[in-house]
């Protein structure tokens, strides 16, 4: 249910709830002194909108680079928290740890101690060996007032056929249900001590080239769509860990010198037009200053990604899950070879990489200039998977795109491009609930 906001709510008195509280994130070299970012007195005085800014919460960004000596002697490292206090007194903090910088000198492995202090408690503390280039991890941290931690959020029910009306997720029969068996794995698996670890996959499938009977791959992934279709907190917490391993991955390109401000902002063609960020790349600006590491444990397929953080982000707005989304859609145009990447691998790299680039463009649309002048009705339809272009009144541009010779599902379906329950769902999508002879 929506509610209209009434005429006399006013907006936080942000003083008042910030009077008395403390946040720190301490950073430390192995057996040295650690370095320290005030957390509240850099949101106070951070520049530019806060993320939300409202009668229930007013959530700030700090951005702050660690000095080398803090991680090992790299210059690659940043610490990036979206701070919030909240009406009913608590403080949040969500507290990325990244190292990400790119096309500067000085980048590499970084080896630290964190600790984040929220009103004298310590609300985390983790020891990394190795935390290498292009990788991250972030955690959602909450405290009330006297440093109790801060309750857990209410469960929240999403409206499952309004998303899929508005074009932001697939269509999914909800009377269907989801098997208990599953949702108590999920369950059990967050439970375990190696959810916890903060560069862990968390069930996400490290070598991405691998095909098959995948749960993290499809229009999105398994867990995602059991979330969706149940609503079960369970399956909310799996995803949204899903959601924040998907920093673990090393396909986040920072420039701190780039973005449409030329204050930061991820790795682009328009910046670095020649930039292919595989290896094959070479040296800048046609390759990465420094290498992807060959030891994340992590192999890259633009073919066979999954989609960890769209979702997550739609349901709970999270601005770290937006950097995913922006992180992954950045790296399917600098991942790929410039000579053709106007026309990906393939008709799967292009499904994926479309849907990567799609989900970027909803959840920043101001970036692109050419999207912003589109209707909505426009905006949704170059959102929505590419359908079939024979069964389809009105082809999508990302089916035009995929598929110019104007293939059927079937024909799809025999290129292996589509497993054949996603090529009847897409047909049956753009045709009501009635299934075509081309379909089957």
């Amino acid at each position: 249910m929506l509610a209209q906001a009434g005429e006399g709510e006013r907006p936080l008195d942000v003083a008042a709830l910030a009077s008395g509280r403390e946040a720190f994130v301490e950073i430390a070299p192995p057996g040295g002194a650690p370095w320290r970012g005030d957390l509240l007195r850099s949101a106070a005085s951070a520049a530019g909108r806060p993320w939300q800014s409202g009668p229930l919460v007013v959530n700030r960004r700090v951005s702050l680079p660690v000095p080398p000596e803090a991680v090992g002697g790299v210059a690659s490292f940043r610490l990036v928290a979206d701070v919030s206090l909240r009406a009913d007194g608590t403080l949040w903090v969500d507290a990325w740890f990244r190292n990400d910088g790119a096309m500067r000198p000085g980048g590499g492995t970084a080896s630290y101690r964190a600790r984040v202090m929220l009103d004298g408690r310590e609300a985390l503390r983790e020891d990394l060996a190795a935390h290498h280039q292009y990788r991250g991890w972030g955690r959602l941290l909450g405290a009330a007032r006297g440093g109790r931690v801060a309750g857990a959020a209410p469960n929240i029910r999403h409206d499952l056929s309004y998303l899929a009306e508005s074009g932001a997720t697939a269509r999914y029969d909800a009377t269907t249900g989801v098997a208990e068996e599953v949702l108590a794995r999920m369950g059990s698996a967050i439970a375990g001590a190696a959810w916890n670890a903060p560069l862990g996959t968390r069930y996400v499938t490290p070598y991405m080239p691998t095909g098959g009977g995948r749960f993290d791959i499809g229009p999105t992934t398994g867990w995602q769509a059991a979330w969706l279709i149940s609503g079960d907190p369970r399956a909310a917490a799996f995803c949204i860990g899903q959601a924040e391993a998907c920093g673990t991955i090393p396909w986040h390109f920072w420039d701190a010198t780039g973005g449409a401000e030329g204050s930061g902002g991820w790795l682009d063609a328009v910046r670095w037009p020649n930039l292919w960020t595989d290896g094959r790349g070479g040296r800048p600006p046609r390759g990465l200053a420094q290498q992807i590491p060959s030891d994340t444990g992590w192999t890259l397929d633009t073919a066979h990604q999954p989609t960890l953080a769209f979702v997550p982000y739609l349901l709970t707005g999270r601005r770290a899950f937006a950097d995913e989304v922006m992180a992954v859609g950045a790296w399917n145009v600098v991942g790929q070879w410039p000579a053709v990447r106007a026309r990906p691998e393939g008709p799967r790299g292009r499904r994926a990489s479309s849907s990567s680039i799609g989900s970027r463009r909803a959840v920043r649309p101001g970036r692109c200039a050419r999207w912003t002048r589109l209707p909505m009705s426009r905006r949704t339809a170059i959102l929505t998977r590419p359908t079939c272009a024979t069964c389809s009144r009105g082809t999508t541009p990302g089916c035009a795109r995929a598929y110019p010779n104007g293939r059927s599902c079937r024909e799809r379906r025999m290129a292996g491009s589509y497993p054949t329950s996603w090529a009847r769902a897409a047909c049956r999508s753009r045709r009501g609930s009635r299934t075509t002879s081309r379909c089957r």
